[in-house]
């Protein structure tokens, strides 16, 4: 729990209070829209706790603003229940409550540390008790929307400083507690967990929701300090860990844990384009039934993973403008788009199965199609860029929308 108190904070605290009290902040309550999924979280968090439903009020109202389809569970019906099934599937998870994260003077405990503090049980109180849940029990239940941000506002150790009072970190310490904060969030599908001790995240909210890369609109806040500093993520590796604390050395107040290349924009979706005149087949072969025939430069949508047949050579199922849906020869058309493994691939030099390794690329990370080429055996090769910025190839036949 961090606060600064300013006279905003404190007249909207007020009017949290009121709303506490009578209960009609209890959640969930989700909004009609059917935007991307928002979910917001208030633990109770002591004297702090009518400041922090006010502020996650205003988060709610900005995101409802840009079309977000909001669920508020906030104090004192915020239980681990509750909390963890409104959380599946949100493209941005908010919470604002206690932090207790590591390393600190505490025992640490997987099921208790860098999580959230919540309600031990069902209207146990609205400013206390608290119960904390842990990493281990977020990265194991929680499944978040792929590309999801989580923010973490108003925390003790997750941008790095500890609690009110104590000495100031080392740089070693505080990207301990960011690395460690995060883990658990990027363990349930976070792409970027956000860590802001006092700052406004509308800025956040509004990057997040309108798609932008995360990294590049963290620095583009007009609360950052330039005392940027960044560390590769122990915990989760390929992850980074960016911290920017008020002075060179002391406030660690700003973090962001993400990957160079995330961004919450929609993904473009995998599709297709005839280079010459196609046949729609029933089946990915050259003798199976052809449902019609194609035109050159005819835009297509592939529905499913690209597959092989028997000689080796790739096919892939779409469906056309008029609704048909089939299968077409993948070297007869060029592609365009996202795509992702769907197991682990090799990003290869050339578009040859003997072609230089480039990099792994684990199954499920989404990768932007540059152009096309074909084998002398008819397979189907993606030249890609990934999201750490390496381009090169990867086989087809191992892709999916």
């Amino acid at each position: 729990m961090l606060v600064r108190t300013t006279l905003r904070s404190l007249v909207l605290a007020v009017a949290a209070t009121a709303m506490a009290l009578t209960g009609s902040l209890g959640g969930p309550a989700p909004a009609a829209a059917a935007g991307p999924k928002v979910v917001i979280v208030v633990g109770p968090t002591n004297g702090a706790t009518a400041t922090y439903l006010a502020r996650a009020k205003v988060i709610a109202g900005q995101a409802r603003s840009l079309g977000a389809s909001v669920t508020e569970i906030y104090t004192p019906k915020a239980t681990w229940a509750r909390v963890s099934a409104a959380a599946q599937g949100a493209k941005l998870f908010v919470y604002l409550g206690h932090g207790s994260g590591s390393p600190s003077p505490y025992t640490f405990d997987k099921a208790k540390s860098d999580g959230m503090g919540l309600n031990p049980t069902l209207d146990s109180g609205t400013t206390s008790p608290v119960k904390y849940y842990g990493e281990s029990l977020i990265g194991s239940s929680i499944r978040f929307a792929p590309g999801a941000v989580v923010l973490l506002s108003h925390l003790c150790y997750a941008s790095g400083s500890g609690e009110p009072g104590m000495a100031q970190p080392s740089w070693t310490v505080a990207r301990q507690r960011v690395d460690n904060y995060a883990a658990g969030f990027i363990a349930a599908g976070a792409g970027a967990v956000i860590a802001d001790a006092y700052v406004d995240v509308s800025y956040e909210v509004r990057a997040i929701l309108r798609g932008t890369n995360m990294l590049a609109a963290w620095r583009a806040n007009p609360a950052f300090k330039g005392h940027e500093r960044s560390f590769a993520s122990v915990r989760r590796p390929g992850f980074t860990n960016y911290l920017d604390p008020d002075g060179t050395s002391s406030n660690f107040y700003r973090a962001i844990t993400t990957k160079p290349g995330f961004t919450t924009a929609t993904p473009a979706p995998l599709a297709a384009r005839t280079a010459v005149a196609a046949k729609l087949r029933v089946k990915p072969s050259e003798t199976a039934t052809a449902v019609t025939t194609i035109r050159k430069g005819t835009s297509l949508s592939v529905t499913g993973r690209l597959v092989s047949d028997s000689k080796g050579r790739t096919w892939t199922p779409v469906k056309t403008p008029s609704g048909q849906t089939g299968y077409v020869a993948a070297w007869l058309l060029n592609f365009t788009g996202t795509a992702v493994p769907v197991t682990g691939v090799i990003l290869r030099s050339s578009p040859s199965l003997t072609g230089k390794k480039v990099e792994a690329i684990p199954a499920g990370q989404r990768v932007t199609i540059l152009r096309t080429a074909t084998d002398r055996a008819f397979r189907v090769w993606l030249n890609v860029k990934t999201s750490s910025g390496h381009t090169g190839w990867v086989a087809a036949w191992l892709m999916r929308p």
